[in-house]
């Protein structure tokens, strides 16, 4: 995209914090690691309807349908950034709010919502809802900070949980818990800090963006979660 673009309406960024981003305006580990997520998320997309729920600039979206994803449709309220993905990643872009969405029920195989849940004022509600327009068996990948680990002084998030806080609001939405992931571990012993030899290991533990299953004696700064609407009984 060559043409200037308003930084401050497309990716809400104000003095410390950034809403959105775009894999060709932020470099660096914020942008490896909202990357990762999607990427974790392709390998399960094939031959899948897929709901890409606050989707921002669409281009995870886009990462999704070349995966081979039957269809992608990206929602988000943010009409600015759904303009820039139309324009810069031609996606099926819908403008809703996640937690009222214009959606049938039962439309879809796969939702994506990455780093949103934090943003909306009723998770719960939100949860149901991402729940209602899945398919029964459908899956739904989320991911989230961890509040344990967080600074909580990002001013767009509403709300952030510990890992038992969001198992619970999961499994209360009607989700059976299939995988549960973390990215961005972080070493909790200061031995790790203090002994030569283990100061290498964490650097390269802490570095890794991928969503990998647990890291002994650590915690991760973010949830990666793969919960599937249960089958009706």
């Amino acid at each position: 995209m060559n043409s200037p673009i308003d930084r401050g309406s497309l990716f809400g960024e104000i003095e410390g914090a950034v809403e959105r981003i775009d894999s060709g305006h932020f470099g660096g580990r914020l942008r490896a690691e909202h990357l990762a997520r999607y990427r974790w998320a392709v390998a399960m997309v094939g031959d899948k309807t897929v709901l890409d729920v606050a989707c921002g600039t669409g281009y995870g979206s886009r990462l999704l349908r070349e995966a081979g994803a039957r269809s992608v449709v990206a929602v988000d309220i943010a009409l600015d950034a759904l303009r820039f993905a139309r324009e810069r990643y031609g996606v099926w872009a819908v403008a809703a709010d996640g937690g009222a969405l214009p959606i049938d029920d039962s439309s879809f195989g796969i939702v994506t919502t990455f780093e949103t849940i934090e943003h909306v004022p009723d998770p719960e509600a939100f949860l149901r809802e991402l729940h209602r327009v899945l398919e029964p068996g459908g899956i739904m990948l989320l991911s989230t900070p961890n509040a344990s680990l967080s600074e909580g002084d990002n001013p767009y998030h509403l709300q952030e949980f510990t890992g038992s806080e969001l198992r619970e609001a999961v499994s209360a939405a009607g989700f059976e818990i299939r995988n549960w992931l973390g990215q961005g571990w972080r070493l909790s012993s200061p031995l790790f800090s203090r002994v030569v030899g283990l100061r290498r290991l964490a650097w390269e533990v802490e570095g890794r963006v991928r969503p990998v299953r647990s890291v002994p004696g650590a915690q991760p700064r973010y949830f990666c979660v793969a919960a599937a609407r249960r089958l009706a009984s």
